[in-house]
């Protein structure tokens, strides 16, 4: 079976993040939208928003929407999925998938006590086609984590999480920079 994919596109960006790997304030936008080649051919469409507002000095708020659009009968591995590190916490990484995907997630990120802080977040997540939209199809996840502060300079935090989702449904991370 041939499962190879190559497509053309178009990607508008719009980015005033305050730092890329723990943004405090600050709006991202991405959109991309491309024509894929394969066995047989579709169109997928990217939508993701994030919003960083930090108030009384030390408290972010981070949020982000993300929307993916397959029109056609794009190959199993190209199908939108959730799960792992950055792509709704809580899931293992590609476990759940279909032609569409949006997705909510929150964060409140405050420090603790000298380079040590800590984040709570929480989302909503719908995997779905047009012929099986709706509410039952949501998946939510939270969780809670903690991070470290290695360098002030560039404002880099080592990030541990742990996080559910429904059913059966956890994950632990550790990684450099946030999740969003």
């Amino acid at each position: 079976a041939d499962n190879s994919t190559v497509g053309v596109g178009i990607t508008l960006l719009k980015d005033t993040r305050d730092n890329i790997l723990t943004p405090e304030r600050g709006f991202y936008f991405n959109f991309n939208a491309g024509y894929n080649f394969s066995k047989y051919n579709y169109t997928q469409t990217t939508i993701d928003l994030r919003y960083y507002k930090t108030f009384a000095g030390k408290y972010t708020w981070a949020n982000r929407l993300f929307s993916e659009f397959n029109f056609g009968n794009p190959p199993f591995y190209d199908y939108a999925f959730l799960g792992g590190d950055q792509f709704v916490r809580g899931y293992d990484y590609g476990r759940y998938r279909d032609k569409d995907l949006t997705f909510w997630q929150s964060e409140l990120r405050f420090p603790l006590i000298w380079r040590v802080g800590m984040s709570a977040f929480g989302g909503l997540s719908n995997l779905y086609n047009t012929a099986n939209f709706g509410f039952n199809n949501t998946r939510p996840n939270y969780g809670l984590g903690l991070r470290f502060l290695v360098d002030k300079h560039d404002r880099t935090n080592l990030r541990l999480d742990y996080a559910m989702g429904n059913g059966d449904n956890s994950g632990f991370y550790i990684s450099f920079g946030e999740s969003f």
